[in-house]
């Protein structure tokens, strides 16, 4: 998956299912004219409620995600490839509300002073030791093209951008 895709799907999942299921901060996003997604916000709730209760697994949960109709209308023109994608990284939005994940989203002011806002992190809920994998917590890597990383210096957008 390209940066490009990776980022507008990242803004819409942080969205719909960090940012309106309760998380008590708007999760920063890729796009800073990124606009809320209209979802039923009740529906989205009960969902993950019910995966966090285990009464629907993950591939259950994503395409019950996806009949909703804002999300439907975003992915109606996108391949087979790029339907696949979206569900991998719904899933892994929908695997941090598994009781096993051992982690959760958590504010942190630390870079405030560089970004002028709060910022999202990744807090344990369980005691881990050296070696432990945590299989729950997993992302994407996408390769930036010059203009893209230009683009990210200039709207302030690489937090999220490793370097190496």
């Amino acid at each position: 998956m390209d940066a490009l895709t990776l980022s507008k799907y990242d803004d819409l999942l942080s969205d719909v299912l960090l940012d309106q299921v309760g998380l008590w901060f708007e999760t920063r996003k890729m796009f800073p004219r990124y606009r809320q997604a209209r979802t039923n916000k009740e529906t989205v709730i009960d969902l993950v409620r019910r995966v966090a209760l285990g009464a629907t697994g993950l591939a259950a949960a994503v395409e019950e995600l996806l009949d909703q109709e804002y999300l439907a209308a975003f992915l109606r023109h996108k391949s087979e490839v790029r339907l696949a994608d979206f569900r991998l990284h719904a899933g892994r939005y929908f695997s941090m509300y598994l009781p096993e994940a051992g982690y959760e989203i958590a504010l942190t002011d630390r870079y405030k002073v560089v970004t002028k806002q709060s910022e999202a992190r990744v807090v344990a809920t369980k005691r881990y030791t050296l070696g432990m994998v945590i299989s729950l917590c997993s992302g994407s890597v996408a390769k930036l093209s010059e203009s893209e990383i230009q683009r990210m210096e200039r709207e302030s957008a690489d937090f999220s951008v490793m370097w190496w």
